[in-house]
């Protein structure tokens, strides 16, 4: 009886060691992964992660692979990193990072009513911090949910602790929809006294007079992105749209060829492929680029068929570009 006490007192002092060894070595490789990552080397600090055996693989090792691997490809980010975001969610469902980035994970692929939730289940946990970015998605994806007085209150919190041009117009953007008013040029003219980039500001702005159908007060403003921004996909892919709408398919279609070569991953080019092809009366090739729109960009199990399908899903754009 006293040997077996000795021996399951070894085993558990073996154990001890092993899981103390374990935590301290994996503390010293996250040191090294936040190193890399801070210089921008996510392809070695993958590598470094790789190393992990797996049953040292906690939330947040997935946590740090779907960091660098977001970073990695912004562009082709969210479908990729995804199931690592939520396996460190499931392992961890009450931390400030697991829940944030599980959020954003959420809202860049469309699923907005649960990005909005864990947005504000983050806002709740004891170690909630880096509020401004917070807010910021919380009023992103309350703008896209139509919860417009909530976006406003959350764009002030933001302009609280730092004023950019971008919010500024963001903020009428939202009491504009809010008040059923038209103060977007207004909010414009105070954006532009902001010291800072103004090329997010000017795309919000254009993005939303594209949205509210204005397409003749969009039409310059999307000019004026691509004269200074040449090589972003997604200012031709939208100014394809206007000309979809003003019925100059050759114009949109080379807008279209132009923004699938800058990236082929474009998801307002993948979707305005679409509508071009439908307003030359091609369903299949119409259905063929909706596919891969829902595909790429989503991990929705969403597979269009007919044209009553994209006439469903893209009743809103079908409808600018009939008139």
């Amino acid at each position: 009886m006293k040997r077996f006490i000795t021996i399951m007192s070894f085993s558990s002092l073996l154990i001890l060691f092993i899981s103390c060894y374990s935590k301290s070595k994996m503390n010293e490789i996250y040191g090294e992964v936040f190193a890399l990552e801070d210089h921008g080397e996510y392809q070695k600090a993958k590598e470094l992660l790789d190393s992990v055996p797996k049953f040292n693989r906690d939330w947040n090792y997935y946590l740090n692979y779907g960091l660098c691997v977001r970073n990695q490809d912004p562009s082709f980010w969210s479908g990729i990193s995804a199931p690592y975001f939520l396996k460190a969610y499931n392992l961890n469902p009450d931390n400030f990072e697991t829940t944030y980035f599980f959020a954003q994970t959420n809202r860049y692929m469309g699923i907005d009513n649960a990005a909005y939730d864990l947005f504000i289940k983050a806002e709740t946990l004891p170690d909630c911090y880096n509020f401004f970015s917070l807010y910021y998605e919380l009023a992103d994806v309350c703008l896209k949910l139509g919860k417009n007085a909530e976006a406003v209150n959350y764009i002030q919190k933001c302009l609280e602790i730092e004023k950019t041009s971008y919010l500024i117009m963001m903020e009428g953007i939202a009491i504009s929809r809010r008040d059923s008013i038209d103060c977007l040029d207004e909010y414009y003219e105070k954006a532009d006294f902001i010291d800072d980039d103004k090329t997010l500001m000017k795309h919000l702005y254009g993005k939303e007079e594209l949205s509210c159908g204005r397409f003749s007060k969009a039409l310059p403003i999307y000019e004026d992105l691509i004269k200074n921004n040449p090589t972003n996909s997604t200012y031709y892919a939208e100014l394809a749209k206007i000309c979809l709408v003003q019925k100059k398919y050759d114009l949109a279609l080379e807008y279209l060829n132009t923004a699938f070569k800058l990236n082929w991953n474009d998801k307002e080019c993948l979707k305005n492929f679409s509508l071009y092809y439908y307003s030359q009366g091609d369903i299949q090739e119409s259905l063929n680029y909706a596919n891969r729109y829902f595909q790429t960009n989503t991990i929705l199990n969403i597979e269009l068929k007919s044209e009553a399908d994209l006439r469903e899903r893209f009743k809103r754009d079908i409808r600018d570009i009939a008139l």
